[in-house]
Order: structure tokens, then C-alpha cells, then sequence
């Protein structure tokens, strides 16, 4: 598939209730890149294609986007393997979470700062 650089909704066709994907399709460097949602950008290839198997393309986005409502899911498993999952919907509940509970703060890679830890 060749795109021009902008943004694109794409859809996973190998899923049954397939979710929406966000297509990046940029240039850095002189070379064309895509990217979906926040995965490693890939290079187009000589020939600029780019190899989208199984997601369907639904169109091309614009700025700004038109975003009404955003959920944030982390998870987490302690050392017994036991699963946790949260739900949230602002980035605020994420921070009192890592607050509340630096070791999940400190696996996912977000350093507190020395006044910010309980």
C-alpha cells in the first residue's frame, strides 16, 4: 500500500471485534517511515510500500483529532503471578496509582521524583 505522509484509522481485520489503529506515515531523514499506534516505526521499502497485512484502511485523519473519551488500562502481576488490572480515565489517576504504589511506578518505568515518594 503506498500513502502519502499524514495520519491514517486503520482497523485490525484478524480480529473479531476489531479495534481502531492509528497509521503514521512520515519522513525522517529523507526515508519513509510508518508507524502504527505507538509500535516501532518501519521503513517503506524501495519500492514505497509499506506491508499492512490484516488492517483494513478506513481513511485518513486530521488535525486537530476529534477525541471524546480516553481510557487508560495498566496491569500488573506480583510475584505469585497473580493478575491486577485498573482502569482509568485521565493521566492524574495514573499518577496517584504510581504514587500510591512506587514498585508498580518503578516496573513501569516511571521514575518518581525524592518529593513525589511516600
Amino acid at each position: 500500500m503506498k500513502l502519502e505522509c499524514g495520519l491514517y484509522k486503520i482497523s485490525d481485520r484478524r480480529k473479531p471485534f476489531p479495534l481502531m489503529h492509528l497509521l503514521k506515515v512520515f519522513i525522517k531523514d529523507g526515508k519513509k517511515y510508518y508507524q502504527i499506534d505507538n509500535e516501532l516505526p518501519q521503513q517503506v521499502d524501495s519500492y514505497g510500500v509499506m506491508y499492512l497485512d490484516g488492517f483494513q484502511m478506513i481513511g485518513r485523519l486530521h488535525r486537530p483529532l476529534n477525541i471524546t473519551k480516553v481510557r487508560i488500562t495498566i496491569t500488573w502481576y506480583d510475584s505469585s503471578g497473580d493478575r491486577y488490572e485498573t482502569t482509568m480515565s485521565n493521566v492524574q489517576v495514573l499518577r496517584r496509582l504510581f504514587h500510591e504504589y512506587p514498585e508498580i511506578a518503578g516496573v513501569a518505568g516511571a521514575f518518581l521524583k525524592p518529593s513525589e515518594k511516600r
